[in-house]
């Protein structure tokens, strides 16, 4: 790839993005990558998805061109993104990694949400340090929902729910006493209660024990 480094470099001034290139869940996915792809090959910088331009060793001449050309890829992939997907990917350092991440979006919703629920399943009090981390793992699973659909997300009163299931049995009298004050699925004088107020319950009763 060395040999063509010149002219990855020479194509710095890449067309504009397609209007029509853009990631926000899986039902976008195949326009979105074909596309930016096109894209990608059309400004000689497919490389940098494909992992045919392999980054330089760090120092030399060819590690700042790659460095340039990969932020200007980094950038260019980023603006076609949603919130989700650009959340998704806001720590990593190179397109590649960007490119690779978005193939998540591949897989049927249906097999992502499932997963998505096996793993709000599994996570408890008894596998999270506390009760902000269990929440907090609550809460980013529900946010991950969004990639399959706004239609999958996950209800607050069975997130509610969930989240008194894997509170444990150390905290079987607050939950005792917190039904007798509140209605989790809701009644006709009171809606159902939030996640943030019961969060917020456990979080007083954690602090007592």
């Amino acid at each position: 790839m060395s040999s063509n480094t010149e002219a990855y470099i020479e194509r710095l001034n890449w067309q504009a993005i397609p209007t029509d290139a853009h990631l926000d869940g899986i039902d976008d996915y195949e326009n979105w990558s074909e596309t930016m792809l096109d894209y990608f090959m059309f400004n000689n910088a497919d490389g940098l998805l494909t992992g045919e331009w392999v980054e330089p060793r760090s120092g030399t001449k060819d590690y700042g061109r790659w460095k340039a050309t990969n932020q200007k890829a980094m950038g260019a992939l980023r603006m076609t993104l949603g919130a989700g997907p650009k959340n998704q990917v806001k720590e990593v350092a190179t397109a590649r990694e960007i490119w690779d991440a978005m193939k998540t979006y591949q897989k049927t919703g249906s097999l992502v949400f499932t997963e998505i629920v096996q793993e709000v399943f599994n996570i408890t009090l008894l596998t999270s340090k506390d009760v902000t981390d269990f929440a907090n793992k609550l809460r980013k699973l529900n946010n991950e929902t969004a990639r399959v659909g706004k239609e999958c997300q996950l209800t607050e009163p069975w997130l509610v729910q969930v989240f008194v299931r894997g509170l444990g049995p150390e905290f079987d009298h607050f939950i005792v006493s917190f039904n007798q004050s509140y209605s989790i699925v809701g009644d006709d004088l009171n809606p159902p209660i939030t996640l943030d107020l019961i969060i917020k319950k456990a979080l007083e009763h954690e602090k007592r024990i």
